[in-house]
């Protein structure tokens, strides 16, 4: 569903303060589109990037849930996905969300974060705490992997 010129006013409005680092008033930027059509992919993708500056992860991991649904195509939503849940809740919540999204966003390697929040083996698991030493040598053999 194409935006109406006053919509899409809005949304590039909500881009430009994003780019100057102004989340907030991109929000309200979005908050002045038409209610019907916030949920298209062009709006989730702009809030998704405000919550994650804000660390609205609940949020966050809401949109990047809907956009993970609307294009499963494109593993950076459910690399945002795996993302915003780890941040929201524990990496054992990330096993939550379907096998076969995160291994083809573990292999996609264009978002290193999300990839090394991914890739932790289960052993290496506490109850949802995995030590700072850990995740960065496991980020650094992933990192090594997808230079080649």
């Amino acid at each position: 569903m194409p935006l109406e010129p006053e919509d899409q006013r809005h949304l590039t409005a909500a881009e430009g303060y994003m780019q100057l680092g102004m989340p907030l008033d991109a929000n309200a930027e979005l908050e002045d589109i038409d209610p019907d059509v916030r949920h298209v992919p062009e709006v989730l993708e702009i809030r998704l990037e405000i919550y994650r500056k804000l660390d609205k992860w609940e949020l966050m991991q809401v949109v990047a849930k809907k956009l993970a649904m609307l294009d499963p195509a494109n593993i950076q939503w459910t690399g945002s996905w795996a993302y915003a849940t780890r941040r929201a809740d524990c990496i054992e919540s990330v096993r939550r969300i379907p096998r076969n999204r995160c291994r083809a966003a573990a292999r996609g390697c264009s978002f290193p974060l999300q990839s090394r929040l991914l890739r932790v083996p289960a052993r290496q698991l506490g109850s949802c705490e995995v030590s700072i030493a850990e995740s960065v040598r496991v980020g650094a053999s992933i990192s090594r992997r997808c230079s080649r």
